[in-house]
């Protein structure tokens, strides 16, 4: 696992995790989409466990662009690795959540662009969220992100959806997981995610976890990682 970081031109992501295919070339891309108040490192151990299962893809886990303010912290700051895909403070205004939530799914769309374009192939991919990242693999599904085969999403809830046309057939298909002691993103927002996608057209699936809360456990991320190796089952078979 290596950091990797962009240019200053690049659409607003600044730096990224790359784990390489640790077998051959890639016959596929994951990408790792980490939760407010945390950074990539946090999704690191999911990578490995992914790698070791399915040695065959390239792993991805960008950074989230803005810097995360936390009450608790002293003065009102947070530390560098403190980092949100978009301000999810108390007094935040929508119009600005709205406008940071959608640059942030362009600058995600943009990493996976610039790594498939430089494969010699075609690459599927598989998104994988926790928490807010959730929320934005869910978005980047319902955006029709070229090469995307599944979602994957864990304690996320559907946020700033509209826009977003209703069309069968074209979306990738969704798996959604939750915790029934979770008391951040409750149970509720997980059923209305499965509502709101399935009014878009799309294919869902989900598990629910009936003690876990809203940590990244290791239940969760084994259940993660099942999905992972399901999508890339017949890429694997096929061997292309």
């Amino acid at each position: 696992m290596s950091k990797q970081y962009l240019p200053l031109d690049f659409p607003l992501l600044r730096s990224y995790h790359l784990m390489h295919a640790l077998e051959g070339p890639a016959r596929g891309v994951v990408l790792l989409l980490h939760g407010r108040t945390g950074n990539g490192v946090d999704m690191i151990p999911l990578g490995r466990r992914i790698a070791g299962v399915c040695p065959y893809l390239d792993i991805l886990i960008p950074d989230a662009p803005y810097l995360c303010v936390v009450p608790e912290s002293p003065l009102g700051k947070s530390p560098p690795y403190q980092r949100e895909w978009y301000d999810l403070s108390l007094d935040a205004r929508e119009d600005v959540q709205v406008k940071q939530c959608s640059l942030s799914v362009e600058g995600l769309c943009a990493l996976l662009k610039m790594h498939v374009s430089a494969s010699s192939a075609a690459l599927p991919i598989v998104i994988c969220g926790y928490s807010q990242g959730s929320s934005m693999a869910l978005l980047l599904g319902l955006r029709k992100t070229p090469g995307v085969r599944r979602v994957v999403g864990y304690a996320g809830r559907m946020v700033f959806h509209d826009g977003y046309e209703a069309v069968a057939g074209s979306l990738p298909t969704f798996h959604l997981l939750q915790g029934g002691w979770d008391g951040i993103v409750k149970p509720t927002e997980h059923t209305r995610a499965i509502g709101l996608l399935s009014a878009f057209g799309a294919e869902v699936t989900a598990e629910f976890f009936p003690d876990v809360t809203h940590d990244l456990v290791d239940e969760v991320q084994d259940a993660i990682v099942r999905q992972v190796k399901h999508a890339f089952s017949r890429t694997n078979d096929s061997g292309g």
